[in-house]
């Protein structure tokens, strides 16, 4: 995007950074979903998605306000993502990923060097080996049994992949209709953003707590449509404050929003295929970051505008801001 001196080259990198944004997200995603336990994961990736969307805003209110040009800021923000790479090099693959794909002999070693490191007995790791491996022999046996009470797994695979294009849909128009209008050069947007956005993470945990996740979700829905529904109105009438104060709000929840979407998606689907299906999803929500910003590229060059390229990936990952031109570069 650096070098980027006309609209179609700009589109061209756009669609670039999409790809490179998807395959990290999805990274950064399934490896701790793989390797958490299986009781408590949701709940613990879930709370580590918002932590680190709330450091993404701490982060952009520390740099947004320094002087600097903004290829210099570009990298700034990009910067934190370069403490991936140690992380993913070191790392080894999930013993639930390795069992999946029938790798037992791997993913056995595996669980025995995590529990030699963490004094876990190895009996244990013999003995549940023992048992996957009855289970595989098993397994025909089990595929031939009555399946008449278990849940249609496609049905539920549809279920979610309409779960996420309808929030797809909603956040589309969320970015569609303020982009053009709303700056996020104030202050206080980023401040109440990270306020509003673990707040809702609080409340969305004390529901779920206590109510099904679906039932959630669909309220969720339909309060976030009313949202949208309501900044498109103030965005028609050129309402200002009302309308940032409904997008910090729609910010906050949409981001706490999606992180539950895609962890619901993820729970549906098993592990070998797991990784293929998010990784389309993050691309698709990239790329509709993509297509905005290229829009404000090619039509708002005389305003300062900021980039909203990378603030579909959910978690681990920095949105680069004031990335577009300004008006010497229109010239």
């Amino acid at each position: 995007m650096f070098v980027a001196a006309g609209y179609q080259f700009y589109a061209m990198a756009c669609f670039l950074a999409g790809c490179s944004v998807a395959v990290t997200g999805l990274l950064t995603y399934i490896v701790p979903f793989e390797s958490m336990t299986h009781a408590h994961r949701p709940q613990q990736l879930l709370v580590v998605a918002v932590i680190c969307l709330a450091l993404c805003d701490v982060w952009t209110i520390i740099i947004q306000p320094i002087v600097l040009d903004w290829r210099v800021k570009q990298v700034i923000f990009l910067t934190p993502g370069l403490l991936l790479f140690p992380t993913l090099y070191f790392a080894r693959e999930s013993p639930r990923w390795l069992v999946a794909k029938g790798r037992l002999n791997e993913a056995e070693a595996v669980m025995r060097q995590a529990a030699t490191i963490n004094n876990f007995p190895l009996p244990l790791i013999t003995c549940l080996m023992e048992k996957l491996k009855e289970q595989l022999k098993n397994w025909t046996v089990r595929e031939n049994t009555d399946t008449g009470d278990l849940l249609d797994a496609r049905s539920l695979r549809r279920r979610a992949l309409a779960t996420f294009v309808v929030s797809f849909s909603i956040s589309l128009v969320l970015y569609v209709d303020t982009l053009y209008v709303v700056q996020y050069e104030e202050f206080w947007i980023s401040v109440f953003t990270v306020v509003l956005t673990l707040l809702t993470c609080a409340v969305m945990h004390y529901l779920i707590a206590g109510v099904t996740l679906v039932t959630v979700l669909t309220v969720c829905f339909v309060i976030t449509g009313c949202m949208q529904s309501a900044i498109s109105i103030a965005v028609n009438l050129r309402w200002g404050l009302f309308t940032k104060a409904l997008l910090v709000l729609s910010k906050s929840v949409s981001n706490v929003f999606t992180l539950h979407c895609l962890t619901y998606i993820m729970e549906l689907f098993p592990s070998a295929i797991r990784a293929k299906r998010l990784l389309l999803l993050l691309w698709l929500l990239s790329h509709r970051n993509s297509v905005c910003s290229c829009d404000a590229h090619s039509t708002a060059c005389r305003v300062r505008r900021r980039s909203l390229g990378h603030d579909g990936t959910p978690c681990f990952r920095v949105p680069p801001r004031g990335t577009l031109s300004t008006e010497d570069d229109c010239d």
